[in-house]
């Protein structure tokens, strides 16, 4: 009987979910937002290690590369969204495949109920640094902030130019890690609303 009842819920969920989705995405700038913002990066970070030895900085770096942002939110007004996102800058330095970025919620503004319109968003969330040469840092997150300005084109098409900042900070072994991260991205964001 057990099997049944997990039979019929997942049918009646999946109907509930097409029935939403379905009304969700039909243009107008209310309810559920999913979407994608696929750009380009520029990431500036300062290590910094200290162990029972003075502090070593081991230096400040400069990377550029491809931005992703997948994006899940909400829009409560014609205005006003808020979103849950991932912006991540991803790199390579001396041959290690590596990210940086920020990923927590947001809230935007939009300055028309319909587009065009101009974007103002703000948010703060974490940031996280990662390498993934493990024999080094595998990565460590801390406190941060996005702000953005940006541009909807036409219904579901909009770029935003955005800040990122944040330290990221952890213990590896027996360090004490510090990242103090900068960030500008400029992305093209597709969201269905």
């Amino acid at each position: 009987m057990p099997a049944c009842i997990k039979l019929i819920a997942g049918i009646t969920l999946l109907i509930l979910t097409v029935g939403t989705t379905a009304h969700a995405f039909e243009g107008d700038r209310t309810g559920v937002v999913l979407g994608i913002g696929l750009g380009y990066g520029n990431i500036s970070d300062d290590l910094e290690a200290s162990h029972q030895y003075p502090d070593q900085i081991l230096g400040q770096r400069t990377s550029n590369g491809l931005v992703t942002e997948p994006v899940v939110g909400f829009c409560f007004a014609k205005r006003w969204m808020v979103q849950l996102s991932a912006l991540g800058v991803w790199f390579e330095r001396e041959r290690v495949p590596a990210i940086a970025g920020y990923r927590g919620a947001s809230i935007s503004y939009y300055t028309n109920q319909t587009a065009p319109s101009w974007i103002l968003r703000a948010g703060v969330g974490s940031v996280r640094w990662t390498e993934r040469d493990y024999r080094y840092f595998g990565g460590v997150s801390g406190t941060g902030w996005l702000a953005g300005v940006g541009y909807e084109f036409s219904p579901h098409i909009s770029a935003e130019l955005s800040l990122i900042s944040g330290v990221a900070e952890d213990r590896i072994d027996d360090y004490n890690v510090q990242v103090s991260l900068r960030g500008i991205t400029l992305t093209l964001r597709a969201l269905a609303y």
